[in-house]
């Protein structure tokens, strides 16, 4: 052969190899691995051979199998779908997902179906979900374009007005709020004391003492005496006393001490004090009750009727109450010397006034013993008298005369 072509065109020749090379590369972007055939491998060439992927060890033209030294088994072909991911299946094909996001850093992202933005069951559509931390130092939420505001976190709890709450010292509830307290199931036995929760106010430092030692205080209960009574109580302990005061179901109140009223008070003892009454009530009482007893002796009684008259059996005096007559009787024990004899005595009752007159007799006279006696009055005062006696007789007659006298004075 003397042409080098053998009388073919060399662009022939070109299109030939051009096109040998393109389907060989179409095939291996196709298939990665080609297919044994005989001929000879260079040294390095991987093959795939009786579903087993092969790499020669030398160049060689030997069919690759198990017993051929030229050849390393490396893998099953049918491993290479599990060492690859299929685009179409977006990461599903994966053996081992928390394995991937572990080796992806992933892991502390946490479950997508819990933090998704959507699918919840108060979802109201797709939204972006912005968690900051502030330049104030505290997380901040947003979605979307609006401002949720701060997290409260225990470096950043809420203050009692964020919670709705009173706070631990101060502040003040809102208008019309009211507060219960409830106890728990209590019971008892006749007479027997239960108490409900307590509200105490107490002064720190200030008047404790052995039962309430951290300061006075007053506080506020309900009491049930079973089977007795029920009552609302305000309780003062401290500085050296315990004060109970009790408003009653019954609708009285109780107080341990006098109740007062600006300058007036009522006493334990019932008594009422007040400048109205000029002191305690029943001194004024006792003030009108005379007052009118005289008013009424003056302006009626007197006027229309004739007064008790004074006096008492063996007084030895009687007053008229309506003319200050007074009559005294009595008698005088009289010392009789020979003939006569003399006494002063004292009339029962002091005359206020005077003595109007005095008259009297001798007693136990008898003219068949030998003698008339006569009596006669001297040196009259409204306290007494001085009386005479003269026996008349012609002879000595020592004895003890009695006068009786009657006097009259006002």
């Amino acid at each position: 052969m003397t042409d080098p072509t053998n009388g073919i065109p060399p662009m022939e020749w070109f299109n030939a190899l051009q096109k040998r090379t393109d389907e060989a590369i179409q095939w291996l972007l196709q298939n990665a691995l080609p297919d044994w055939a005989a001929g000879t491998w260079p040294a390095g060439a991987v093959v795939v051979n009786g579903g087993v992927v092969w790499r020669a060890q030398k160049e060689t033209a030997t069919e690759p199998a198990a017993d051929a030294g030229d050849w390393l088994a490396l893998f099953p072909v049918a491993n290479l779908d599990k060492r690859y991911l299929n685009a179409d299946k977006n990461l599903s094909d994966l053996t081992d997902t928390a394995k991937a996001r572990k080796a992806l850093s992933l892991d502390k992202v946490g479950n997508w179906n819990a933090v998704q933005a959507n699918g919840g069951l108060h979802s109201s559509g797709n939204h972006h979900i912005y968690i900051d931390w502030g330049g104030d130092s505290k997380f901040h939420g947003t979605v979307d374009s609006t401002d949720v505001g701060e997290f409260f976190t225990t470096q950043n709890p809420p203050t009692a007005a964020q919670a709705g709450a009173v706070p631990m010292s101060g502040g003040a509830l809102n208008e019309e709020a009211s507060l219960s307290v409830i106890s728990s199931v209590k019971d008892g036995a006749s007479g027997q004391s239960l108490y409900g929760p307590l509200f105490r106010s107490c002064m720190k430092g200030r008047g404790g003492d052995g039962d309430f030692k951290d300061g006075g205080s007053v506080a506020f209960r309900i009491v049930e005496v079973v089977s007795n009574y029920a009552f609302a109580e305000i309780l003062f302990d401290g500085y050296s006393s315990i004060q109970s005061f009790q408003f009653r179901n019954d609708g009285t109140i109780r107080s341990p001490g006098s109740v007062y009223a600006g300058g007036a008070y009522i006493a334990t003892d019932g008594n009422i004090y007040g400048s109205v009454w000029g002191g305690f009530l029943n001194n004024w009482i006792a003030g009108q009750i005379s007052a009118g007893i005289n008013n009424n002796n003056s302006g009626w009684v007197l006027p229309n009727f004739q007064l008790k008259n004074t006096g008492s059996p063996g007084g030895g005096w009687w007053k008229d109450s309506a003319t200050g007559l007074i009559i005294q009787a009595g008698t005088v024990a009289v010392p009789v010397s020979g003939s006569t004899g003399s006494a002063s005595f004292s009339f029962p009752l002091t005359f206020p006034n005077g003595v109007v007159s005095i008259t009297g007799n001798a007693a136990d006279q008898a003219s068949s013993a030998g003698y008339v006696a006569c009596a006669a009055f001297q040196n009259l005062s409204t306290a007494g008298a001085h009386v005479l006696v003269d026996t008349n007789a012609s002879r000595n007659m020592d004895r003890t005369q009695y006068v009786r006298y009657i006097a009259y004075g006002v």
